[in-house]
């Protein structure tokens, strides 16, 4: 069994290329953790001066390319660590070994120092990033600690080792079970709940209890606290909603806490408040655009309320709730549809592995379970497993049916062209009510805030409105004719 671990080796600051790669070799090959050197081994390269050829490798590259990359890692390593009383010295390095030519596949130069100064028996190996012909280099991918887990699995195996066998989440030893002391917030806290079970009078007396507990708290906007021996202070804020200051205050006198929603809602509003701007110093220019912006907003109010012979106010509401439901409506199904493609693609796709490892698992199941059998053909008795939960109920019946094949595939592609056919027919309609209810939106957002007074339009939209209804500015100010 061995637990591996990937690790990019950059610059450190204020050392070189050089230094940095004798830092980390030269820790790799101690004689104390190596027995003097014994247990170390390497390819292409001479363990005594490998950092020496991996900066030449590097400097060839560089005069082929003429460049190098910025924050570029100089090496990799990787540490693989052994069940304690499981595998010899001798045989960790040739694992060792093995694991990394697979994993290079023999294209990086590298060396494999194996420790025994530990309870348990570890692997360092370093590979140089520049390839042996030194025209490329060795790039991290996605998920790679898991492929070299793998890697590193299969070498074990070979040696008739044993394998970490992955558990689920749910199956994993938690921290609260062992011994944890707790995060520094969660000590803010109890010593809260002890200070609150005593009955302070108000919150000055709940502070000064806190300060009796080796607490200095920071007065400002948001109250802090710091223990006596650390670094930071943390934020009254950052506990939870249930020990902000109001909330304690209303525990201090025997009231509920109250749990508010802290997000704010969004104003909506299309046009642009031209004083707001003015007081925020945005300039000239940004006033300027924000006119014309606005002038657009209200013409295009105007010709909607015109096109759709809209009176009042009210006959606008109506249409506006009418073509926010149309719109919520086509929305809603749309996403409702594309979620169960998305659901179709995952089944189908766990059918096809299913199918691909039933012959293998029915061969587990006639070998009584063999564990030799299982280490040979893990990773596909896991799919099949994998496969078999999330299909639940249908696999439970498809699972005890080895002669006939089911027909899921093909009943699963005719819903799956009815939905596509169907998303495209709502995506057709989607698109006009989406201008509808923008339209609508901005006329109700232009016309409402002008109504109540939030909002005064500038002069030249009053111009606009006057030559739009066919009135004086006298009348659309004052009411009257002057």
């Amino acid at each position: 069994m061995a637990a591996t671990r990937l690790i990019s080796l950059h610059v450190n600051k204020g050392k070189t290329i050089a230094k940095c790669l004798a830092d980390r070799t030269d820790y790799s090959e101690n004689e104390k953790k190596t027995e003097n050197g014994k247990y170390i081994s390497s390819y292409e390269c001479d363990p005594k001066s490998c950092d020496q050829e991996f900066l030449l490798a590097k400097r060839e590259y560089l005069h082929i390319h003429g460049f190098d990359y910025k924050r570029n890692v100089i090496a990799y390593q990787i540490r693989q660590s052994f069940k304690p009383g499981e595998v010899t010295p001798d045989e960790a390095n040739r694992i060792g070994y093995e694991t990394a030519m697979r994993w290079t596949k023999g294209n990086h130069a590298f060396i494999v120092a194996t420790h025994v100064d530990r309870a348990h028996i570890h692997n360092h190996i370093i590979y140089n990033s520049t390839n042996l012909s030194c025209d490329g280099k060795w790039r991290n991918f996605f998920l790679s600690a898991n492929a070299l887990q793998k890697v590193s699995d299969l070498v074990c195996i070979e040696h008739g080792l044993s394998v970490i066998v992955p558990r689920p989440y749910r199956e994993r030893p938690k921290y609260h079970n062992a011994a944890f002391s707790g995060s520094m917030r969660d000590a803010i806290r109890n010593d809260i709940e002890e200070a609150l079970s005593t009955g302070p009078k108000n919150f000055i007396d709940l502070l000064n209890m806190l300060e009796a507990k080796d607490y200095e708290i920071r007065q400002g906007k948001t109250i802090a606290f710091r223990k006596t021996g650390n670094k930071r202070f943390f934020r009254i804020d950052t506990l939870g909603p249930e020990y902000s200051e109001d909330n304690l205050k209303r525990r201090i006198v025997g009231e509920e806490p109250v749990h508010r929603d802290i997000t704010k809602e969004r104003d909506f509003g299309i046009v642009l408040d031209i004083q707001k701007i003015i007081e925020k110093n945005k300039g000239a220019n940004y006033e300027r655009w924000a006119k014309r912006y606005n002038m657009k907003q209200v013409a295009k109010a105007m010709c909607f309320i015109h096109e759709h012979g809209i009176k009042t106010f009210d006959e606008l509401a109506e249409l506006t709730d009418n073509a926010t439901k149309r719109f919520d409506e086509l929305s809603a199904s749309i996403k409702s549809k594309q979620k169960r493609l998305e659901e179709i693609a995952e089944t189908k796709r766990r059918i096809a592995d299913f199918a691909k490892t039933r012959e293998t698992y029915k061969a587990y199941c006639y070998s009584g379970y063999s564990k030799k059998y299982y280490e040979a053909h893990r990773e596909e008795i896991h799919d099949l497993t994998f496969s078999f939960r999330h299909l639940n109920f249908v696999y439970r019946f498809l699972f005890f049916s080895h002669n006939k094949r089911p027909p899921v595939i093909f009943i699963l592609s005719q819903e799956t062209l009815s939905l596509q056919n169907y998303l495209v027919l709502q995506t057709f309609l989607h698109r006009p009510a989406r201008i509808e209810f923008q339209a609508v939106g901005l006329t109700v957002s232009t016309v409402s805030k002008i109504e109540i007074g939030d909002r005064v339009p500038s002069i030249d939209t009053f111009v606009l409105l006057s030559d739009f209804f066919g009135v004086s500015l006298d009348y659309l100010v004052l009411g009257k004719e002057h």
